[in-house]
C-alpha cells in the first residue's frame, strides 16, 4: 500500500535475515504509515506492532504448520526476552516506559505544538525498550483472546483508523470495547496502563509467561547445536596447540570461538 525504502542489508543474499526484515518494514505499511503515532513518544505503536506482526507474516511465508509456528515464536519470544533485560539493566529507568506523557499524552499547547518527552535524547535512539514490550504486549492481549480473533480484530482497526494518527488509548479502547467480556475476567484499560505503559521495567503479567519458553523443542535443539559447536572448537583448538609443538601438522582448521554462540548459551536454559 506505500513505497517502503530498504537499506542494502536486505540484499545480502541471507535468506532468513532478508525475509525477517522485510517483513518488518512491510508491517510499516499499516502501522508506521497508513496508521501513525499522534504523539511520538508512543513510539511502540509503530515499532511494538511492527516486530509483532513480522513474526505473522514470516510465518505464512514460510508456510509453516501451527505446530512449527508456535515453537518458532516461542523461541524468538526467549531471545527478545534476553535482549529485553538487557536494555532494562542497561537503561535510565525513565526511558523505559512505553507512556512517558502518561494522562498528557497527545496534548498540544495553545500554539497547537505538542511536546515529545526525550524525543532529544541520543541514547533513546538506539534502545529497543519500546520494540520489545510493545511487542510482549501485544501478545500478551493475544494470549487473552486467540490469536485468529486478534488478527481478525487488526484488520478491523486499521479498517476504522486508517489514514489517521492514534494514541495507546485508541487502539485499547477499541479493543476492549470488541472483547467486552475481557473485563468480566479481571481485565482493564487501567491494568494495562499500569502493568505495561506507564512503568518501566519487566511488565508484571510478563514474567509469569517465561518458563513456557524454555521447555520448548526448538529451543532444545538450538542449545544442543550450539554446544556441540563450542566442543568442537574447544577441541580443535587444543590440536591446533598441540600442533605447534611439534611444529607439524597438516590440514588444522582454526576458527574464533563465536561470540554469537556464547550469547545463545546465556540465553538458553
Amino acid at each position: 500500500p506505500h513505497i517502503i525504502f530498504l537499506s542494502q542489508s536486505v540484499l545480502s543474499g541471507k535468506k532468513h535475515l532478508c525475509g525477517v526484515r522485510l517483513c518488518h518494514e512491510i508491517a510499516h505499511a499499516w502501522f508506521g504509515l497508513a496508521i501513525g503515532a499522534c504523539d511520538w513518544t508512543e513510539e511502540w505503536i509503530s515499532e511494538g506492532f511492527a516486530t509483532y506482526l513480522e513474526d505473522v507474516f514470516w510465518e505464512n511465508a514460510q508456510k509453516l504448520s501451527e505446530e512449527a509456528a508456535k515453537e518458532q515464536q516461542q523461541l524468538k519470544s526467549l531471545l527478545r526476552w534476553r535482549r529485553l533485560q538487557d536494555e532494562l539493566q542497561n537503561s535510565e529507568e525513565e526511558l523505559q516506559v512505553l507512556r512517558p506523557n502518561k494522562q498528557s499524552t497527545g496534548e498540544v499547547s495553545d500554539s497547537g505544538a505538542t511536546i515529545v518527552k526525550h524525543g532529544l535524547n541520543p541514547g533513546k535512539i538506539f534502545m529497543q525498550v519500546h520494540y520489545l514490550k510493545g511487542y510482549f504486549l501485544l501478545h500478551y492481549l493475544e494470549n487473552r483472546v486467540g490469536q485468529k480473533p486478534f488478527l481478525k480484530f487488526f484488520r478491523l482497526f486499521v479498517e476504522r483508523f486508517h489514514g489517521q494518527l492514534i494514541l495507546s488509548q485508541d487502539f485499547l479502547h477499541m479493543f476492549m470495547e470488541h472483547f467486552s467480556e475481557l473485563k468480566s475476567r479481571g481485565l482493564s484499560m487501567e491494568a494495562i496502563y499500569q502493568n505495561w505503559l506507564d512503568v518501566a521495567g519487566i511488565p508484571k503479567p510478563l514474567l509469569d509467561g517465561t518458563l513456557k519458553w524454555t521447555e520448548n523443542r526448538l529451543v532444545h535443539e538450538v542449545q544442543d547445536e550450539v554446544v556441540k559447536w563450542v566442543e568442537f572448537n574447544k577441541n580443535n583448538r587444543k590440536r591446533t596447540r598441540t600442533c605447534k609443538r611439534k611444529r607439524s601438522c597438516k590440514d588444522v582448521v582454526t576458527f574464533k570461538e563465536d561470540a554469537a554462540a556464547s550469547e545463545v548459551l546465556k540465553i538458553l536454559p
